[in-house]
């Protein structure tokens, strides 16, 4: 005959305490989701929704990330007619880290951009 050892007091206690354990973890993980998914929405915006007129030129430009975020990087600058600026960027690596070197990039382009000069 099978009999089952009925569980102690310190065996109860470990189940809880393991549980409160993994929910803990598991209410990380979901506050990280919604931090990358706030990051997402951010780098989203970062990119040239509105192209600068180019008589005789029709252009977009696009990106898809690897995972939710990456270091690639594209904006179109305004220049004395008829010419245009195109900045184009590609941090190496993948994911935050390099979204997040991007961004540093990103912001000296658009501080310094006023200062830039046409070479032709």
């Amino acid at each position: 005959m099978l009999t089952m050892k009925q569980p102690s007091i310190d065996d109860e206690l470990l189940a809880i305490a393991d549980m409160d354990v993994v929910t803990a973890e598991f209410a990380e993980c979901e506050r990280l989701g919604r931090e990358v998914q706030i990051a997402r929405q951010a780098y989203d915006q970062l990119f040239p929704y509105r192209v600068p007129p180019v008589a005789g030129l029709d252009y977009c430009g696009a990106n898809q990330p690897a995972l939710e975020m990456g270091g690639d990087y594209f904006d179109f600058l305004s220049l004395p007619s008829p010419k245009l600026g195109i900045a184009i960027g590609d941090v190496s690596g993948k994911g935050i880290p390099a979204a997040m070197l991007m961004f540093s990039g990103l912001g000296k382009i658009r501080r310094d951009r006023r200062q830039m000069r046409v070479v032709d």
